[in-house]
């Protein structure tokens, strides 16, 4: 970070007013005041003012010395608007150019060219530059701020629905940092019934940050009881569902999460009385 100095020049030639000036000098921020009021308190005052001036800008100009700049090895490597491949590619950074890396969302990192041009390239192609020193770029491998910046969930879950073996499978989208959009599949097997499963839940993860991060959430679902065939009168019924969750989920490695949820169901039937269920499941999900 730049070193900052400060020179105070008195004028009593001039008859009021002072002028604050801002100058760079071999990587040094230099303020100069040049001022004809001898108080004090007043040249207190304005050096106060000059050097929260300046330490904004420094501040600034270290955080953009902090970012990894890399040169393009292959012919040319490609910039996409977003980070994904579903994301028109509109700019081509040619062989010998240089680009500096900003930030990373998975196997995707924005980067912005020495013309100030930003967007994201796939981490295989931003394997095929070169560090300062002439040696191939290394890149951080998936870590927690990934699992903190994930979009996507795709994964398996166990455990019990009322007292059936329960198997399920769940896709989860995070729109924003807190709320998340989920489809679960499952199916249980009781000791006189087949269940099956369909159900759609909004979630809130306060605290997405957290490498233990809770979350709650309410949904809608179908069930489907099939009872055993050797039951008499055996006949099938779906019923609506609505329900209330909370759980934990937690980063592992690379790009894999555990998850444990608890759902309390009240299932809607035909008859007098609502049926009301609990489920308890751990799961294991990648995320991208």
């Amino acid at each position: 970070m730049s070193a900052i100095s400060v020179v105070v020049l008195r004028r009593t030639e001039v008859a009021r007013g002072y002028l604050g000036v801002l100058k760079v000098i071999d990587g040094h921020f230099v303020a100069v005041i040049k001022t004809n009021v001898c108080d004090p308190m007043t040249i207190k005052i304005l050096t106060v003012s000059l050097l929260l001036s300046i330490s904004l800008l420094s501040s600034h100009c270290y955080a953009e010395d902090e970012y990894q700049q890399v040169t393009v090895a292959d012919a040319f490597i490609r910039m996409a608007t977003g980070p994904g491949r579903g994301y028109p590619v509109f700019h081509v950074v040619e062989q010998g150019e240089s680009i500096e890396i900003l930030k990373r969302k998975n196997v995707w990192f924005k980067v912005r060219t020495v013309k100030g041009q930003e967007g994201w390239v796939h981490q295989s192609e931003l394997q095929k530059t070169l560090s300062p020193n002439g040696n191939p770029v290394s890149l951080a491998e998936l870590g927690l701020q990934d699992f903190f910046d994930r979009e996507w969930e795709f994964g398996g879950r166990f455990g019990d629905f009322g007292g059936a073996n329960l198997l399920g499978a769940n896709a989860t989208w995070n729109f924003t940092q807190n709320l998340s959009a989920e489809l679960v599949l499952g199916q249980a097997l009781g000791e006189f019934s087949e269940i099956q499963q369909i159900s759609a839940a909004i979630n809130n993860e306060p605290f997405h940050d957290w490498r233990f991060s809770p979350y709650v959430g309410i949904g809608v679902g179908s069930i489907t009881t099939r009872p055993s065939a050797t039951l008499v009168q055996a006949v099938d019924r779906t019923d609506e569902a609505l329900f209330v969750q909370s759980g934990l989920k937690t980063y592992v490695s690379n790009r894999f999460l555990v998850r444990l949820e608890y759902r309390n169901y009240v299932i809607l039937t035909s008859r007098e009385n609502n049926e009301e269920v609990e489920e308890w499941t751990i799961g294991f999900s990648v995320f991208f």
